[in-house]
């Protein structure tokens, strides 16, 4: 995940139970060599402070279309709970 990404808003974040997580970019000095060709480097780093809840559905919907994409025949039941798509990818 580069931070260039990050600040195109290229990414959405999850934890597993559906909860949005922030990204942030931040930048900080990097040390040199010897004190030298030190300079700022811009690094992601994950804003935990805002969970969202009811975006659960919106990563629902990502899922299934990753799984689907994989494969067009997998069965999945209506509504798939997370913890269901999860599982099924990672067989």
């Amino acid at each position: 995940m580069e931070p260039i990404d990050v600040e195109n808003g290229e990414f959405l974040v999850f934890d597993v139970d559906g909860n949005t997580i922030d990204l942030e970019v931040v930048e900080e000095t990097a040390k040199g060599l010897f004190g030298f060709l030190g300079g700022k480097i811009k690094k992601v780093k994950f804003k935990s402070e805002r969970f969202i809840p009811e975006n659960a559905d919106v990563l629902r919907v990502h899922l299934t279309n990753f799984l689907l994409k994989l494969n067009p025949d997998i069965e999945l039941s209506n509504p798939a709970s997370i913890k269901e798509l999860i599982e099924k990818k990672t067989r």
